[in-house]
């Protein structure tokens, strides 16, 4: 679940550069395609971090301690609703949580901005911007704080009773 969630976001941080690029050299060179092809890629931004966003929530529900940011802010004393809400509790996942937001919005302005018109001139300066801080964001969870690193401790759940209480400090009286 890790890494599909990384790969996601790897894969959110490069589209949004190529949705720059191409946005930008689309206008320079007067191509359409190239235009278009920027906006796709902005859609495709927002299925990307809309799937790591789900993989995040679906550890949260199944309780997957083998994700470090799961286990240091979720337990299974917890109610499904607080669990759920555990998604933006820490800096790794509130930032997940504003990149999907943004690009929810993203797709919402595509769609709405679909028919032609005046206002088509600006949609690749548009695409340009709010992808450059998508890229950001995916940029800091890529590669500076991601919630799907891998916890390196074995999960309690598969250990014997006896040692999960040798795992932790407080039982341990250190």
């Amino acid at each position: 679940m890790a890494a599909l969630g990384q790969i996601c976001i790897v894969g959110a941080f490069g589209l949004a550069m190529y949705a720059i690029v191409s946005s930008i050299t689309g206008v320079r060179v007067r191509s359409r395609e190239l235009i278009a092809s920027g906006q796709n890629a902005a859609w495709a931004v927002t299925a990307l971090i809309t799937a790591a966003s789900v993989t995040l929530l679906v550890g949260f529900a199944v309780h997957d301690f083998s994700l470090r940011y799961v286990w240091e802010h979720s337990s299974r004393a917890m109610s499904m609703d607080l669990v759920l809400a555990a998604f933006y509790s820490g800096q790794q996942g509130s930032l997940l949580y504003w990149a999907w937001t943004l690009s929810i919005f993203s797709a919402v302005v595509l769609w709405q901005q679909r028919k032609p018109g005046a206002h088509r001139v600006f949609m690749p300066y548009v695409v340009s911007v709010l992808m450059l801080i998508e890229a950001f964001m995916t940029l800091l969870l890529g590669f500076v704080a991601t919630p799907f690193e891998a916890v390196n401790v074995p999960v309690a759940s598969s250990l014997p009773s006896a040692t999960i209480s040798m795992l932790s400090p407080m039982m341990s009286g250190t």
